[in-house]
This record gives C-alpha cells, structure tokens and sequence, in this order.
C-alpha cells in the first residue's frame, strides 16, 4: 500500500503558526470551507496536485524546521 501524506497534520501544523483557514484557502485557491474539512479529517481524498502543491509550499514557508521530516518520513 503507498504512504500517503497526512493533510489533516499538515495543514493543523499550519494553523498552529497562527495562519487562518481563510488565508491558507485563498493561499491555496479553494474556500476555508475546504481547508476546514482536511483539518476535520473528513475529506478523505487527496488534494488537487495544484492544491496539494501549494499546501506544501505553504508548509514548507512556514515550518520549515518540521518540513522535511514530516513530509518525506511519509513518502
């Protein structure tokens, strides 16, 4: 079975930086309401690349010292 990336901490990692679900959305080119879901955990499908992308260029701005370990620990 492939790893798969977790969003869900991802994305909770970068709330944890004080960033807004309304900020990374509009960072990220989809509603809050869709940021939301992922750090709800019910949206259980993958991201658009492009979305996806984006989240992780996000995450790597902004924790940059758990980055690589978390990122590439789940690939």
């Amino acid at each position: 079975m492939k790893n798969r990336l977790d969003w869900q901490s991802l994305l909770l990692a970068i709330r944890h930086k004080g960033l807004t679900g309304d900020y990374i959305g509009s960072y990220c080119g989809v509603s809050r309401h869709v940021i939301d879901r992922f750090i709800r955990g019910v949206n259980h499908s993958e991201p658009s690349f492009t979305v996806g992308l984006k989240m992780l260029r996000l995450h790597r701005r902004e924790c940059p010292d758990r980055h690589e370990r978390e990122i590439y620990a789940n690939v």
